[in-house]
């Protein structure tokens, strides 16, 4: 297996040719001669002012005696167009808070009329430089809207100091070029000058070292073939943080190789992002001449692909609506690798004691709360429950609590309740973890297993917690050790982020990471047995699996690599059928491979059937965001075959989140968590509208809606949103339906998301009353919260509306497992009821 792994990753190193290092490189635009206006100012700071240059200096609006009332407006005229795609705000430095701008909303215009609406959200209460990055639109005009202060509720003055704005650029084309360097390794698979420019971010130039290194200065030589306008370099350094990094560096342009006249200088940090050092020329020849390494690791230099920036202004190509459309960007006050849908459609963020940070076991989590429809997020710092939540396991219960395990303090629990927005603390687990996937069963109880990364290694052993009685139970047969990945970090990785599928009577299919599959049997002491491997598949940590149709046992796996860091990742996919019978071999087919190879990416169920897949990277390592797959891919069950969407604006890598929105589009964030100042902290999400919401012309389409929903049959609950597993729905309709879809509330943290599964349901009756049959197995039809949707005859879904399947329970308090047949008729007549 070793050898195959090896062969395979060789293929894919040298033969996989990779999307540009990011969706569009973005330069900092020179803003003489621009303005700017305010619905307000005082007469000592005008608007002008967040043009000025100056961090000294600011705009605020009308101060005194009265202030003027929030909404206020700054609007910022370019004077000429630019395809803009990054805006960056710097509050006042004074030392004031007064002023500094929470929610807010950022428009681009071409003639200052018609507004599109780039980003929205929430922004700290700091002096930090705030970024909204976002795909790239043609304007002129920005306008910048604060709605709310971030320091208090009282506060109605908004301050900018300065405000600074991204173009968006192409690299020029480098097929007439030829490039030199003043030394190149030959040996091994070679490392030449060419390398560096030829496409892959696999291959990489270097200076010559097996026989001896040659002392600083090295460099490297383009020639255009002729004098080209050029506005800057793009140098990327190698991806797996060997040495060579360019430190200390200077650009050097000539025309006829005799002359040469310096156009940049300064030194370069000792990480692998891409850098933009950017000048105006006109030249034939451009040198990068390297003076340091930079980790002083030596006399090495190296670069993965080196480009050169074109002047001119890209030509705008509106979106193709049959690839979706990343509508807008938000804003968020921390770096979120994990959240939840809550039953009230909004979404629980969190990161770890610190809003950009992890580490220790503080017994603290920064939190927020998004809403979807207004794009506020409310941040909250949780203690009472002595939790840092960093790294957990998680999974939403049959009462929509969201039922987080482990992390940094790793044998803690805290749940949070949507209905009073509290969070209490539950009963600690009986073993410590962290990195380990929970999973909701038939019965309503969440099942552990696995998490090596906290609270020691190895071991962990299978548990499972009642929510009921609030107490973990150890399963000592549900071992962990048959589900262990060959990770060369070992157990501390090995047993991470297990793909976990509850099914039939109490059982969990373990479907990955690890190429062996097995069957956990969550009754009394548990027991586990083999479920076969996923075909010619290896192990693929940090991939992806999802349950697209539940009644059919069918799942998409996606991507993974072999290890959890160092490694590369694959474009792999297959599909796995789980039969009706639980514990039996499911089986595994291979359908069409990604495009791109992604690990740390996210996979998300979409009403219509299709899964959607966003975000990772090839060379996966965590806090990076090089080899970043910008383009995401969505798979149709009914082809097998996988169709490119339009490319996002920003990286979504380790410790990014997807996220199905009540609205049926998708919320992709986050990123990073990798302390202050960290270039891979990514503090927002953005928001992916999918085809079957886009007419051709981009525009929205009409959507079917919701108007009714109702219990049908007798069910032991009052509630009419409330039903149990094998119930009927009555809903009416504004139009004919083609069939209706229900997909459990999803959560999501490194990659794993185990509530989240689609029931395609058909559609019986017409829009004054059509029922909808839940699926009478628990194991199929999960105890929680759903979202359901109604889909028209031109495939568009409705909002969701939100509604609980209830567990099934008799009367004396025993689950109606033991045979899921009599359960259904318990349920017509009114014998099964909710667990008392």
């Amino acid at each position: 297996m070793s050898f195959l792994h090896s062969f395979l990753t060789t293929l894919l190193l040298y033969f996989t040719l990779l999307q540009p290092v990011y969706s569009a490189p973005h330069i900092l635009l020179d803003r003489t001669g621009w303005t700017a206006t305010a619905d307000s100012s005082d007469d000592a700071s005008p608007p002008s002012n967040v043009l000025d240059g100056s961090s000294s200096t600011f705009w605020q609006t009308y101060s005194d005696p009265d202030p003027e009332p929030l909404p206020h407006v700054l609007i910022i005229d370019m004077q000429t167009p630019n395809l803009i795609g990054r805006i960056s705000m710097q509050p006042r430095q004074d030392g004031s808070s007064s002023g500094n701008i929470g929610q807010h909303s950022i428009e681009v215009s071409s003639d200052g009329s018609a507004w599109t609406q780039v980003a929205l959200g929430t922004w700290n209460n700091d002096d930090e430089t705030k970024n909204s990055t976002f795909v790239p639109r043609p304007g002129r005009y920005i306008r910048i809207t604060a709605t709310s202060a971030a320091d208090s509720t009282t506060d109605t003055l908004t301050a900018i100091a300065e405000v600074n704005v991204y173009a968006a650029v192409n690299y020029l084309s480098r097929s007439s070029w030829t490039v030199s360097a003043s030394s190149q390794e030959t040996g091994g698979s070679g490392s030449q000058a060419t390398k560096a420019i030829d496409g892959p971010l696999t291959t990489i130039w270097q200076a010559a070292y097996r026989s001896g290194t040659t002392p600083f200065p090295h460099w490297f030589q383009i020639d255009q073939g002729a004098p080209v306008a050029v506005q800057g370099l793009s140098y990327v350094p190698r991806l797996d943080g060997a040495t060579g990094r360019i430190g200390q560096f200077e650009i050097t342009v000539s025309n006829d190789t005799e002359t040469w006249v310096s156009v940049a200088t300064g030194t370069w940090a000792d990480d692998d992002t891409e850098k933009l050092p950017q000048f105006i020329a006109t030249a034939r020849y451009v040198l990068l001449t390297a003076y340091s390494e930079a980790g002083n690791r030596g006399d090495y230099t190296s670069a993965a692909e080196i480009n050169l920036l074109d002047p001119s202004i890209p030509a705008y190509t509106p979106p193709d609506p049959t690839k979706g459309i990343w509508d807008h960007t938000v804003d968020l006050p921390l770096v979120a690798p994990a959240g939840a849908v809550l039953p009230n459609g909004k979404v629980l963020l969190w990161s770890s004691y610190a809003r950009d940070e992890f580490g220790g076991s503080t017994g603290v989590t920064q939190t927020a709360i998004y809403d979807p429809v207004t794009g506020v997020s409310t941040q909250r710092t949780v203690t009472n429950t002595q939790h840092d939540m960093f790294c957990p396991g998680i999974s939403m219960d049959f009462e929509g609590r969201i039922i987080v395990t482990g992390g940094d303090n790793a044998q803690k629990t805290s749940i949070y309740i949507a209905s009073t927005d509290t969070w209490i603390p539950g009963l600690n687990m009986r073993i410590g973890r962290g990195y380990q996937a929970t999973a909701t069963v038939s019965d309503g109880r969440i099942f552990n297993i696995g998490g090596s990364w906290s609270g020691g290694r190895g071991g962990k052993n299978g548990e499972i917690y009642d929510p009921l009685k609030n107490s973990w139970t150890l399963q000592p047969n549900n071992l962990v050790a048959p589900m262990l990945t060959n990770d060369a970090g070992g157990v501390f990785r090995a047993d991470n982020h297990g793909w976990f599928f509850a099914w039939k009577k109490g059982f969990v299919l373990q479907a990955g990471p690890s190429l062996n599959m097995n069957w956990y049997n969550t009754s009394g002491d548990g027991g586990g047995t083999p479920a076969g491997t996923r075909s010619t598949d290896l192990d693929a940590m940090n991939g992806n699996a999802v349950m697209y149709d539940a009644v059919a046992g069918k799942i998409l796996t996606a991507g993974g690599a072999q290890s959890y860091g160092g490694d590369t990742s694959r474009t792999s996919a297959f599909v796995i059928t789980i039969p009706a019978t639980s514990g039996s071999m499911p089986t595994v087919t291979p359908t069409q491979n990604m495009t791109y190879a992604r690990g740390f990416g996210t996979g998300i169920a979409l009403p219509d059937g299709t899964v959607f897949v966003t975000g990772g990277q090839l060379h996966v390592e965590p806090f990076t965001d090089i080899s970043a797959a910008f383009t995401p891919e969505l798979w149709d069950p009914t082809t097998g075959t996988w169709t490119q969407m339009n490319p996002m604006a920003n990286p979504r890598t380790y410790h990014s989140i997807g996220l199905l929105l009540p609205d049926a589009t998708v919320l992709n964030a986050a990123g990073g968590l990798c302390g202050p100042g960290c270039v891979n902290n990514h503090w927002d999400g953005e928001i992916f509208v999918p085809p079957y919401l886009l007419n051709a012309d981009g525009s929205r389409r009409s959507r079917p809606s919701i108007l009714t929903i109702a219990v049908k049959t007798r069910t032991g609950v009052g509630d009419a949103t409330d039903s149990l597993a094998g119930g009927q729905l009555g809903i009416s309709t504004d139009r004919n339906i083609s069939s209706f879809a229900l997909i459990r509330l999803g959560s999501s943290t490194h990659t794993v998301n185990t509530d989240q599964r689609r029931i395609p349901v058909p559609a019986y009756g017409n829009p004054a009353l059509y029922s909808v049959v839940i699926p009478s197995d628990p194991g199929v039809a999960l105890p929680g919260y759903w979202y359901i949707f109604a889909i028209d005859e031109a495939g568009t879904p409705s909002a969701a509306k939100i509604v609980k399947i209830t567990p099934c329970y008799m009367s004396d308090g025993n689950p109606c497992s033991d045979d899921y047949p009599s359960a259904t008729s318990n349920i017509v007549t009114g014998a099964c009821q909710t667990r008392p």
